[in-house]
């Protein structure tokens, strides 16, 4: 049996701990990590990044070549908001109550393994997601759908209430 490798906040990159904000910071549910699924919507959204990055060919990301620039012009709503915010807090400074601690250092041991490739992508190619429960669908779902652009992506133990997920038609894994 192998022991699953884990990582503390002082073992981050710069960008390892932009991407793990980032997955905070997206990864709501009624304004709280989203702490209740196991942590597949973490993983989840961490596998969209890195789809966006990968996806080289796309109008949408193709100009994207780095994890910084995926992060900060891909269309992450949660960078620079107050949980990416407090994430940073939490990854650069240690600086969080002592209920979150324990839940950050959840988040980067389940999404870690994702910045690095060691675990298969969850969402079979997912480029895009958006929580029905904070926002309304966005214009870019119902035309790109209607269109056969993308097509909804349903994961096991994610509830569509809270997280949708979609791909480009085409361009499986």
């Amino acid at each position: 049996m192998t022991q699953q490798q884990t990582w503390t906040r002082t073992d981050l990159t710069a960008s390892q701990r932009s991407f793990v904000a980032v997955v905070a910071g997206e990864s709501l549910r009624q304004g709280r990590l989203d702490i209740g699924d196991g942590g597949l919507s973490w993983q989840a959204t961490a596998n969209v990044i890195m789809n966006r990055l990968d996806n080289t060919t796309s109008r949408s990301f193709g100009s994207f070549t780095t994890l910084s620039s995926v992060m900060n012009r891909a269309h992450f709503s949660a960078v620079g908001g107050p949980q990416y915010r407090l994430a940073m807090n939490y990854l650069t400074y240690g600086i969080a109550d002592a209920y979150v601690r324990p839940h950050y250092q959840d988040l980067i041991n389940t999404i870690l393994p994702i910045y690095y490739r060691m675990v298969p992508d969850i969402t079979g190619g997912a480029h895009y997601f958006y929580s029905p429960h904070l926002i309304n669908s966005p214009g870019w779902v119902d035309g790109r759908l209607a269109s056969g652009e993308i097509e909804e992506i349903f994961m096991s133990g994610i509830n569509s209430d809270y997280f949708r997920f979609f791909r480009y038609v085409g361009l499986r894994r």
